[in-house]
This record gives structure tokens, sequence and C-alpha cells, in this order.
């Protein structure tokens, strides 16, 4: 039956045993299928506990071969539904069913090796029926997830944490997937990647954001320490130095400031850019980089670039008596 309909198109079909009235019968769609109905030749089953197989060909192992197509939803009832309860179900709602939607997975960025950090990847259900996630699984070792398997009643929103833990250096990358009951997507996949480092002289720039709700024109940096920011070390941090790259293809680097090493595990500056980005889609780039300068006469260490943009998340108040652009009296 499901042979002779289209392929990649999902069909309700359901099958009725009435041992009342000694009767099998077929729907599609809610619809009941005349050539697939007949009498109920199956009365004289007898209770046992042999294994209920769903698409199988026969009645015994060796007859049974596999479904060919995907499976939604299953629903099993203790008794014959009518013609009217199969179409209402069919009828039902789509906003009666489940709405997965998940939020995107950033990249972990720059993690020191045998510590961890995490990230809360939330599952939302924008429809009305729960929604059932299951089979929670991470493809690498290195990325974990909180919970193997949620519900999330309708409208509601669930986290689950993933944590990232390096124990190498380099780029880790894997997958989260689950599988959901919502029919438009039975089975989620989502890209995660991090890298895993070793603190050495130099620092190691671990994020450059948009600072939010600010008038633009500048994004905060924040670094990893040199392993010589602490006590009784052979070397001594001194200053950290923070440049900016003089245009994309220039080799030259604009000196912004210096911060003082101070025995902490990372820092952060609030760094000026020469452009903003705009909300047409045009992203303009700064690249900087930071160097450890020591107290002892040796080169600094520099960390690799990174990059970030700004954004003007403010709208500027009139100035009172300059909408012609002329000063007032003059």
């Amino acid at each position: 039956m499901v042979g002779t309909r289209e392929k990649q198109q999902w069909i309700f079909f359901t099958g009725v045993i009435d041992r009342i009235s000694h009767a099998m019968r077929v729907y599609i769609n809610g619809t009941e299928q005349s050539l697939y109905s007949s009498v109920d030749t199956y009365s004289t089953f007898n209770v046992n506990a042999n294994d209920l197989w769903i698409g199988a060909g026969g009645e015994s192992l060796a007859g049974h071969s596999s479904f060919r197509g995907a499976l939604d939803d299953i629903r099993l009832y203790r008794r014959a539904l009518t013609q009217e309860e199969i179409l209402a179900l069919y009828q039902q709602p789509q906003d009666s069913l489940p709405h997965v939607t998940v939020s995107h997975v950033h990249d972990f960025g720059n993690v020191v090796v045998g510590q961890s950090a995490a990230q809360v990847m939330r599952i939302s259900n924008s429809g009305l029926a729960p929604l059932i996630v299951s089979h929670i699984v991470s493809s690498s070792g290195k990325f974990h997830t909180s919970d193997s398997a949620l519900t999330v009643a309708g409208t509601v929103t669930g986290n689950v944490t993933i944590t990232y833990s390096p124990n190498s250096i380099g780029l880790d990358t894997g997958r989260i997937s689950f599988s959901t009951n919502d029919p438009a997507f039975p089975l989620v996949n989502l890209p995660v990647s991090g890298t895993g480092f070793v603190p050495g002289r130099a620092p190691v720039i671990l994020s450059i954001l948009v600072i939010p709700a600010d008038q633009g024109h500048q994004v905060r940096i924040i670094w990893f320490r040199s392993k010589f920011d602490a006590t009784n070390d052979s070397l001594h941090a001194l200053f950290y130095d923070v440049w900016r790259r003089v245009g994309s293809g220039q080799a030259a680097w604009d000196f912004i400031t210096s911060v003082p090493a101070s025995r902490l595990e990372k820092y952060g500056l609030v760094a000026p850019t020469l452009e903003d980005s705009t909300g047409a889609g045009k992203i303009h780039w700064s690249i900087f980089r930071v160097s450890t300068r020591f107290q002892e006469q040796v080169d600094p260490a520099f960390s690799l670039p990174d990059s970030g943009y700004s954004t003007d998340d403010l709208i500027p108040a009139s100035v009172a008596g300059s909408g012609s652009g002329e000063t007032p009296g003059l």
C-alpha cells in the first residue's frame, strides 16, 4: 500500500482488529480502504509472550521483512477505534503536534587542556503536544551532554548542557545528535567544535565579542595568561600589550594599550575599533593580537591574531536646535 504512494510523503495509517464484530479494517489518511478490509480471521489468537512485529511479512520470524520507510508516531489501543475517532485523529490541528527548535551551539574556542567549558543547548517546543527528545549522544568523547533524554511540554523550553573537555592540543570536532517525535525533524544533528591548548610564553585570545547596548567602535577582548604570569618562574611576565592590525592587508600594527600582568588566569580589555558593522550585513572585521612583555631582556611573545567586530546598538538622541545643521544665532 505504501509503495503505491509518492516517496518522502507522510501518510496516516490505521489498522483495526474488531474482535466483537469480527472485522479487520484499514484506514489511510482517515479514509477506510475497502480493498484491504476483511473479516477478522485472527480472533483465535491466543495470549502469549511472542514479540509484536510491526511491518512483518508473516506471523513467524522466518517471514519477517523490514519496513521500508520511516515511522513517526505509533499508538496502540486496547480497543478498536471507530471510524469517527480515526478521522478525528487525522484531522487534529497541526499545532497540537510537537515542533522542535534548537538553539545554535557556538564554537567553544580555546580551552586549556585538562579544563572544561560548557554551553547550554536550548530545545524549544512551539507545539502543544509534549516533545519527546531521546537518544541524546555525542560522536566525540571530548563533548559530553548532561542528559540522554528529556520531555519538553508544549510552548516550553528545555535545557541540555554540553561540556567540552579537551585532553590534547588541537582542534576537536564532533556532533550532538538526538531523536524527536516532531514529524518534520525526527533526527537532529548539531556540529560542535573546540580547540585544546596548553599555556605557553604567549597569551591565548579566547574571544573578541561585541559589547551590547553601546554606541559602537569597541569590542571586549578576553585572553588567557602566559604561563610565566606566576611566581617563582624562570621568566616573569610584566605587561600584556594589545595591538590592532592597520587594515586587512597590512603587516603593520597599531599599539592600543598595556595591561599589567597581575597573576590572573584570564584578562579582559575593551579595545577600540575604527569602523562599525551595519545591520545590512556588512561586517567590518578588526584584527587583534596580544603580546607578553617580560621583566627580563627577552623578546615579547605574541598570541595568534584573532578578529571581531563592533556594532552601534543605540539610536543617538537629537541635538536641540540643530535640525538645519547650522549653529543657532550665527
